[in-house]
C-alpha cells in the first residue's frame, strides 16, 4: 500500500498544484479584468475629453455614456 501510494505522489501532487494555480488564475482574472476595463474607460474618457477640448466641441458626461453604451451594443 505504502509503495502504490509513493508511485502516485507525483500524479496527486500534480493534481493538487494545477487545481491550485487554476483557483489562482481566476481569483486573479476576477479581480484584475474590471479594474483594467475601468482604467481603460477612464483613459478613453480622458481622450474624448481632450479632443472635445481641441476642437470645440461641447459635451457633457452624458454624451459620453451614450457614446459608449452605443459602441458597446454593436
Amino acid at each position: 500500500m505504502y509503495w502504490e501510494l509513493r508511485k502516485k505522489m507525483p500524479e496527486i501532487i500534480e493534481k493538487a498544484v494545477a487545481e491550485a494555480v487554476a483557483e489562482a488564475v481566476a481569483e486573479a482574472v476576477a479581480e484584475a479584468v474590471p479594474k483594467a476595463v475601468a482604467e481603460t474607460r477612464q483613459k478613453d474618457f480622458a481622450r474624448f475629453k481632450q479632443f472635445c477640448e481641441k476642437h470645440g466641441i461641447t459635451y457633457t458626461e452624458e454624451d459620453w455614456a451614450d457614446e459608449n453604451l452605443n459602441s458597446e451594443d454593436k
